[in-house]
């Protein structure tokens, strides 16, 4: 969906926060327990 034309319409902070987040979930740092079910494998890809 990142690369698709509704994500690229949104407005610059809205996809800066998003890939903020999407950063902090697949490095690790976002710890909350709804990412828990992600493997390191699933983070990297």
């Amino acid at each position: 969906m990142i690369y698709s034309r509704s994500f690229d319409g949104l407005p610059r902070q809205l996809k800066t926060e998003i890939a903020t987040q999407l950063e902090r979930v697949l490095s690790g740092a976002d710890q909350r327990p709804e990412f828990a079910h992600l493997s390191a494998s699933e983070r990297s890809t």
